[in-house]
């Protein structure tokens, strides 16, 4: 194993997006495309149980596989323990009691992201080598900018109660009025 670059990036330190198994193509080359247009240095795939970088991956991409550095590793576990051993933070995306908002976490040092499976999410023995979990709110920021602060509201607008017509389309609209 090498070590990734650790030219600064634009914004500061590197932050790179390390994907753990995951396996449709689509979703691949959604989130290299994701994470080109977000500005991540690059990406890592593990190499078992992922898709490989294939055409329909690059269309997916809309061209950001080609763009990009991806890199693969064989041994996800052992890659994040050596990183956090050469002085990078480990992040994991992850819902839970643990996880805390994307938003109040700092990078004052070069980072991975690791985002886990479409089913079920990062195995645990990568979970164990993140320092800390996080975990993205864009939903409840958008209910809560629609007005939607009350328990109740809530649950409608994630289409619980009330079904379409009461819920998220409404509330969306009137985001788009103001």
């Amino acid at each position: 194993m090498h070590p990734i670059p650790e030219e600064e990036s634009k914004d500061g330190h590197p932050l790179w997006l390390v994907l753990d198994e995951v396996m449709d193509p689509q979703n691949l080359g959604a989130l290299l495309r994701s994470a080109y247009f977000l500005g991540a240095d690059g990406v890592i795939v593990c190499s078992k149980n992922s898709a490989g970088l294939t055409p329909s991956v690059s269309k997916a991409s809309a061209g950001a596989m080609e763009l990009y550095q991806v890199y693969s590793v064989s041994n996800l576990m052992q890659f994040l323990n050596w990183s956090k051993e050469l002085g990078w933070q480990v992040i994991g995306s992850a819902l839970g009691e643990n996880s805390v908002p994307v938003s109040s976490t700092k990078l004052t040092k070069p980072t991975l992201l690791v985002m886990g499976n479409e089913g079920r999410g990062l195995r645990t023995n990568v979970l164990r080598e993140c320092d800390v979990l996080v975990q993205v709110q864009a939903i409840v920021a958008v209910m809560t900018k629609a007005g939607c602060e009350e328990e109740g509201e809530a649950d409608e607008g994630r289409g619980r109660e009330g079904g379409r017509e009461g819920g998220r389309e409404a509330k969306l609209g009137e985001l788009e009025k103001e």
